[in-house]
């Protein structure tokens, strides 16, 4: 129902009113005498800030009023209406209340009547005089337009928030808050919109190609489909026709084959012609919409009842539509599922007082220049920014280093000079606590929300309380160092968490590798795994490595035939998009506890991740690679010329802290996520992101319970069986495989033989032995034990240990000829 608008209100009463008093006030003299007297000259802009709110008032549909706004704008006009008053009328309120208020009244010298004459004579008394009067409105009136200046830059920025806010919501919406029911039909409503109009669209293309356009149109001709039943002989047919339908298309109208025709013999039909058509029953109802759906309100049709006994072909049926594959939209974790929440760092404040007082003693004692500006709370630390006098040098602070941290009773304190941005030196003290910082507020921030990279993870908050987002996209790679205990696990978590709010299986996947067994297996099984479970062996963990290596080549062939420099631009076609080009997503690649993998085999795994930290970027491949023993023999030169990105958790030297940021400061941490984090603008003190492993638990079961799994099994394969990707597969004789030959040293037929010979009465061998024998390097020689070892013709026993021999004297003369 419209509401009717009143041709009279409110609104209408205050505009005319104050329109008739600034009328009375301009040109009737008796009038205006009475009204100055009361409003004094302020009178006209009382009269048309009257004519202003009334027409608020009546156009308040359309028009609205923060009550801020109107408030502050009022104690405004207020204060500065009386302060002028006063100013006015200095020589006239020295006097008493009644014959101040009647010389007001009486006389033009109040520019402001009595109106302003009562609060201008308290403010007189009160304040002692004029100038004490004007000093109290003046800061009066200089806080109420601070405030609102304030509300309307705050009220601004908000509104630019929420509807940056809003636009992301709208293109990645929740889909968890829909019902499936909806969301099917919502899907099979656009699918056919856009089929229809790109049909349409290449109909009428065709059409002007062939100059078909121009030719006349064909005369129209009855359709007839099966939902029209309206043309039916009797209502035996009526029912039949029911029958066939309902068992002809079956409750799956989402296969990529379009409905499912049952193979089943139905009886056939003819649709009948006009001139079969004698008359209608009225009595006969029937309608197929209500068949399909009985909920539906069931339409007035009226179905003829006798017609000539006629057949409906099957063949008037609609041909099933092959439909493409359309990717399953991502249900993302809910949030709410993160209960854990950030510590409150106002119990701080008693401890940092008496460091502040110790810092400040200390610097007067030693005769140092130096004073405390300002300190910032942390988390883990607090910071004290130390600004030197004039003529101080920044060496008399650094070499108190030590005065500092036995004042203080800590030996964690670390030293910044100078403070990025700032005149400052950094003194950070470890608190006495830890706080923790929940990952939920930075996956609520405005800066996680908004950014629009799919590879966006949260790292933690800076000194400043500011949250980090990274993208990892830019990074390229990553790398996390970390003694046992400060937090590089969570980290990891932390991490992967981020990527899984913010990206669906559909643009990334995940390939773990996990040589602890216990840190990653729970993400197996979830949908964004390239293969289900992580690799926990050394062997298959090279092998996905150098699967990696090709598919990094792959990728960039494609990029080339496309003429294009990087995936982001492939993602970009229009092709892409719609599906037509295959899909490519994002790749990441988590290495927890590197060092027991390098340990297996460094040389092969040093050069996989060279290859792939110095070239894989373009081709959106992401390594993060973790350890807990940052020595020099882990930590390369190589991986660290390659991988810019670096995160320091807790150590226990400066000599392991360089190894991992170049500079000392990682051996000064508190632990439990306290970390230095390096970028291309320098080392940063951040306070790691926590969750809990029940949380993480919980948003992983989420996700794998609301989106479904893709998996490659033929990827599964190459990785877990063991077989390496770039093998040249042979076999022997006896039909036995023979891997790992591709690549085969020039001594390996001569080894073998000596390894079968007569005198080899142990039926071992061992690499000291073949460098003894051939004259060759230790690193050879256990290359072509390896190949041995790889073709099945030696065990893997490793450590050190002697390799028994596995194949005899005749099977070795059956496939390289006689021994001898």
């Amino acid at each position: 129902m419209k509401k009717t608008k009143q041709k009279f209100g409110i609104g209408d009463a205050v505009i005319i009113s104050s329109a008739l008093l600034l009328v009375s006030v301009l040109f009737d003299w008796v009038v205006a005498r009475f009204l100055l007297g009361i409003f004094g000259l302020y009178s006209f802009a009382l009269f048309f800030a009257g004519i202003v709110v009334g027409c608020l008032v009546k156009f308040k549909n359309r028009i609205s009023v923060n009550k801020t706004y109107l408030y502050g704008s009022l104690a405004l006009s207020a204060a500065v209406f009386t302060a002028l008053h006063i100013l006015f009328t200095q020589k006239e309120i020295n006097t008493s209340i009644g014959d101040y208020l009647t010389e007001c009244y009486s006389s033009f010298v109040s520019p402001g009547g009595i109106l302003f004459a009562v609060p201008a004579y308290f403010f007189f008394i009160s304040c002692g005089g004029v100038l004490g009067s004007v000093m109290v409105l003046s800061s009066v009136s200089i806080i109420c337009m601070v405030l609102i200046f304030n509300k309307i830059v705050v009220h601004i920025d908000e509104n630019k928030v929420l509807s940056q806010v809003q636009n992301t919501e709208e293109k990645e919406p929740d889909d968890f808050l829909i019902e499936p029911d909806d969301l099917q039909k919502s899907v099979e409503a656009k699918y056919k919109e856009n089929l229809e109009r790109t049909s349409r669209k290449n109909l009428d293309k065709n059409k002007s190609i062939l100059g078909l356009d121009k030719l006349p149109p064909p005369p129209a001709k009855p359709k007839l489909t099966p939902y029209a039943i309206n043309a039916m002989t009797t209502s035996v047919a009526a029912g039949s026709v029911t029958a066939y339908a309902s068992n002809v298309f079956q409750p799956n109208m989402y296969a990529p084959n379009g409905p499912t025709i049952n193979p089943s013999p139905q009886p056939s039909f003819q649709p009948p012609d006009d001139n079969g058509i004698k008359n209608f029953d009225t009595n006969t109802e029937y309608s197929f919409a209500q068949e399909r759906n009985p909920d539906r309100r069931r339409p007035n049709v009226v179905s003829p009842a006798k017609f000539e006994q006629t057949e409906i072909s099957p063949d008037i049926l609609p041909p099933r539509q092959s439909r493409p594959v359309r990717s399953h939209k991502y249900i993302k974790p809910q949030i709410d599922i993160i209960k854990t929440e950030s510590s409150d760092l106002s119990g701080f404040n008693e401890e940092i007082v008496s460091k502040k007082i110790a810092l400040e003693e200390l610097f007067v004692q030693n005769r140092v220049g130096a004073r405390i500006d300002n300190f910032v709370v942390a988390p883990a630390v607090t910071r004290f920014e130390i600004v030197l006098d004039t003529g101080t040098r920044v060496s008399g602070v650094e070499r108190l280093e030590s005065d500092i941290q036995y004042v203080l009773g800590t030996d964690k304190t670390r030293m910044e000079s100078p403070i990025q941005g700032k005149n400052a030196i950094g003194i950070e003290v470890p608190n006495k606590d830890v706080g923790a910082v929940s990952i939920k507020d930075l996956l609520k921030s405005r800066e996680f929300l908004m950014h629009s990279s799919p590879l966006a993870i949260c790292l933690g908050k800076d000194l400043n309380n500011n949250p980090v987002i990274a993208d990892l996209a830019k990074m390229p790679h990553l790398l996390v160092a970390g003694t046992t205990g400060s937090g590089k696990s969570i980290c990891i978590k932390s991490i992967l968490t981020s990527l899984l709010f913010k990206t669906g299986p559909d643009d990334l996947r995940l390939l773990l590798v996990d040589m602890k067994h216990v840190e990653l297996n729970i993400y197996n099984n979830l949908p964004h795994m390239l293969i289900p479970q992580s690799i926990t062996d050394a062997a298959k963990a090279i092998n996905a490595l150098k699967w990696l290596v090709k598919e990094m080549q792959r990728r960039y062939e494609m990029l080339a035939a496309n003429g294009l420099s990087s995936i982001v631009h492939y993602h970009s076609l229009p092709d892409y998009q719609n599906g037509t080009l295959e899909k490519l997503p994002y790749i990441v690649m988590v290495i927890d506890e590197a060092a027991d993998l390098m340990a297996t085999n460094r040389k092969e795994v040093d050069e996989q991740i060279k290859r792939l930290a110095s070239l894989a970027r373009a081709a959106g491949i992401h390594i993060i690679l973790a350890t807990q023993r940052p020595s020099v023999d882990v930590i390369s030169g190589v991986i660290k010329a390659n991988i810019g990105i670096r995160i320091a958790f807790r150590v226990l030297s400066a000599v392991d802290s360089s190894t991992i940021l170049d500079t000392k400061g990682a051996e000064t941490l508190v632990g439990r996520g306290d970390m230095l984090y390096k970028n291309e603008f320098g080392v940063q003190r951040l306070q790691g992101c926590y969750l809990e492993d029940s949380e993480a638990r919980e948003i992983i079961s989420f996700v794998r319970d609301k989106n479904p799994s893709n998996f490659d099994s033929e990827l599964e394969d190459i990785i877990l069986n063991g077989e390496s990707v770039n093998a040249v597969t042979t076999f022997d004789s006896s039909g036995r495989p023979i891997k790992g030959i591709e690549d085969q040293d020039p001594y390996f037929v001569q080894v073998l033989k000596y390894a079968v010979r007569a005198g080899n009465k142990k039926n071992t061998i061992s690499i000291s032995e073949l460098q003894r024998i051939f004259s060759i390097g230790f690193g050879r020689s256990g290359k072509i034990v390896e190949q041995l070892a790889a073709a099945g013709y030696l065990s893997n026993e490793g450590d050190g240990r002697p390799r028994t021999v596995l194949i005899s004297r005749a099977e070795v003369e059956n496939l390289y000829g006689s021994i001898d």
